[in-house]
């Protein structure tokens, strides 16, 4: 399970890219959460790095240093 805020841009990508997501998905003080479960860090982590100033990571630690530690291999290059 991951908890994920997103901007409408982000919310919008995820309906349509992921339509399976839209059961998980709803809005929360005019903002939009996706909680839900992921089978893998992988697909939801580039997702989630390819608009990393549209989500804010909420939930669970794990996957929070997962996309800290992708991010920052990507600063690498």
């Amino acid at each position: 399970m991951i908890m994920l805020k997103l901007s409408m841009r982000a919310y919008l990508l995820m309906r349509e890219e992921y339509p399976l997501a839209q059961r998980y998905l709803k809005t929360e003080n005019e903002c939009y959460v996706f909680s839900g479960p992921v089978t893998s860090h992988t697909g939801i982590g580039r997702f989630v790095l390819g608009l990393i100033n549209e989500i804010e990571v909420v939930a669970p630690k794990e996957f929070v240093d997962y996309v800290e530690n992708r991010s920052r291999e990507r600063m690498r290059f």
